[in-house]
């Protein structure tokens, strides 16, 4: 655990987040109860702890910066990314997991209550069937599938002036150019997560009108 913090720790300082020992062990609690309970449900498919903070809590902390405050929305949430780590180090923003599986579902709810986070709720629903009275400041996912389908199925759930935040690994160019009428993007940026060897890009997308 103590390699994990200190990996955690220097990729932390590299990306310039503050360093506080609360979250950083928020953040390594979680990391490990991940990769417990993958071992009796597929949760994610890596399996080492070093590499698990790499490519999962210093991948989403690597957006931090760029994921407004106040309501934030993970869509296809799965094992907690990038809702969670989000949520630990974004206390005054709420942070709401959409995950339609039961198995995973659970997991969150367990989770968000072995950690205490007052500021993370779960809705066990498909996306495009999750209403909101006050709408999403931001919406994120990782690994859910084309900007074409993010915009079907949670761009509902966004406000006007709100974002939709997709994280990818090379410039998908082909789904940009694929984008739904109404909507646009409206920044492609490249992202440096420290200790990964591999294209990570951040991209926004709005509604046109």
């Amino acid at each position: 655990m103590a390699k994990q913090e200190d990996l955690l720790r220097q990729g932390m300082q590299q990306i310039g987040l503050p360093i506080e020992e609360q979250n950083v062990s928020l953040l390594i609690a979680y990391i490990n109860l991940l990769l417990q309970k993958n071992q009796t449900i597929n949760l994610t498919a890596i399996i080492d702890p070093l590499e698990a903070v790499t490519k999962h809590l210093l991948d989403v902390l690597s957006i931090a910066q760029h994921v407004p405050d106040g309501k934030v929305v993970d869509v296809g949430s799965g094992g907690g990314c990038p809702g969670i780590p989000l949520a630990i180090i974004k206390p005054e923003s709420q942070i709401v997991l959409v995950e339609s599986k039961n198995k995973k579902a659970d997991f969150l709810n367990t989770t968000i209550q072995a950690l205490k986070l007052k500021n993370t709720k779960i809705i066990c629903q498909r996306a495009e069937s999750v209403e909101f009275t006050k709408k999403a400041d931001a919406i994120v996912c990782r690994a859910l599938g084309t900007i074409s389908y993010f915009v079907s199925v949670a761009g509902h759930m966004l406000k006007k002036q709100g974002r939709l935040l997709a994280m990818k690994g090379k410039i998908p160019h082909s789904e940009l150019s694929e984008i739904p009428l109404g909507w646009e993007a409206l920044e492609t940026k490249k992202i440096h997560v420290p200790h990964l060897q591999a294209e990570r890009h951040l991209i926004t997308v709005r509604k046109s009108t």
